[in-house]
């Protein structure tokens, strides 16, 4: 009998076995650059010639985003959902700092708008690097993101 609850016990933590821990570098760095578009859009906003509306349409992508993805990480249950790190919580789809890298991204114009996209790439791909998020996940969060920085702009008009 000792050794069938053994043996149940180490069957059970066989998935654990399967995840690999956080790399602690890129996920430092994914907390920093997810923040660096909606930063830079709020900057942006306050130096625009309407500074309300400006930031009203960023405070409108936000709501949207983080309303959404939380209400989606609660509902989202099965094997897409869990994070593949070992420990972590389950709640992985989508990523939330997918989604809140993209927020801000279109604020600038040409080059700027280029540099956002890169920022919201890369903060998808630091977060698969630290084993937080699966690419499926981070790229749902960054569709998250685009849909939500879209609704922004088009709720809010500025700049007519």
């Amino acid at each position: 009998m000792k050794s069938l609850i053994i043996g149940l016990v180490v069957l059970s933590a066989c998935p654990v076995w399967a995840q690999e821990p956080v790399s602690k570098v890129p996920d430092y760095a994914s907390w920093g650059m997810a923040f660096a578009n909606p930063s830079i859009a709020a900057y942006r906003a306050l130096r625009s010639s309407d500074p309300k509306c400006y930031g009203s349409q960023l405070l409108v992508s936000e709501l949207i985003a983080n309303g959404g993805g939380l209400l989606l990480k609660h509902f989202f249950k099965g094997p897409d959902a869990a994070r593949p790190c070992v420990g972590c919580a389950r709640d992985g789809m989508p990523s939330g700092h997918s989604w809140n890298s993209v927020i801000g991204s279109t604020s600038g114009t040409g080059w700027q708008i280029a540099v956002g996209a890169s920022f919201a790439v890369g903060t998808a791909g630091l977060r698969v690097d630290a084993n937080r998020h699966t690419s499926k996940q981070v790229a749902f969060g960054l569709l998250l993101g685009a849909g939500a920085e879209g609704a922004g702009k088009a709720l809010v008009r500025c700049g007519r």
